[in-house]
């Protein structure tokens, strides 16, 4: 592992809508670090952001979407190595419902699909949320949502 030079904040949605849940693909533009993987839509927090603001603000932009009963289900942390410099970041993974599944993508992505819960976990996806899927997983099980 490169050590971190970079320190971020995200937060990663569990868009959550009869079953199924959102993935994407994101464009190649030498930043992203889910290139040719399926994986949530994240973003980073902005210095001074409320996590609320920044969450609706991001959807908005990232796929057109707005969203409600959003939860906080967990807390992760990964370590990516972007054009050769690493990051720490520090991932909050949110379980939502969206208004509309009417998805436009920003130019950050190439794709996006809806897949059940248990199609996204045998996806490649990236490490980091695996502890995310896991933790969703259970709650759906275990509540009513």
């Amino acid at each position: 592992m490169i050590t971190p030079t970079r320190f971020f904040i995200s937060q990663k949605a569990f868009i959550y809508n009869e079953g199924k849940i959102l993935l994407l693909k994101e464009a190649d533009d030498g930043v992203n670090v889910c290139v040719d993987k399926r994986c949530l839509p994240w973003w980073r927090i902005e210095l001074g952001e409320k996590l609320e603001e920044a969450f609706e603000r991001e959807l908005e932009e990232e796929v057109g979407i707005s969203t409600y009963e959003k939860k906080l289900i967990t807390a992760g942390q990964f370590f990516p190595t972007v054009k050769g410099e690493g990051w720490h970041i520090v991932a909050l993974y949110r379980l939502c419902k969206p208004n509309s599944t009417d998805i436009r993508l920003s130019t950050e992505h190439k794709d996006a699909t809806w897949v059940t819960l248990e199609e996204a976990m045998k996806l490649e996806r990236p490490g980091d949320e695996e502890a995310g899927f896991i933790a969703v997983k259970k709650y759906l099980e275990e509540n009513t949502y």
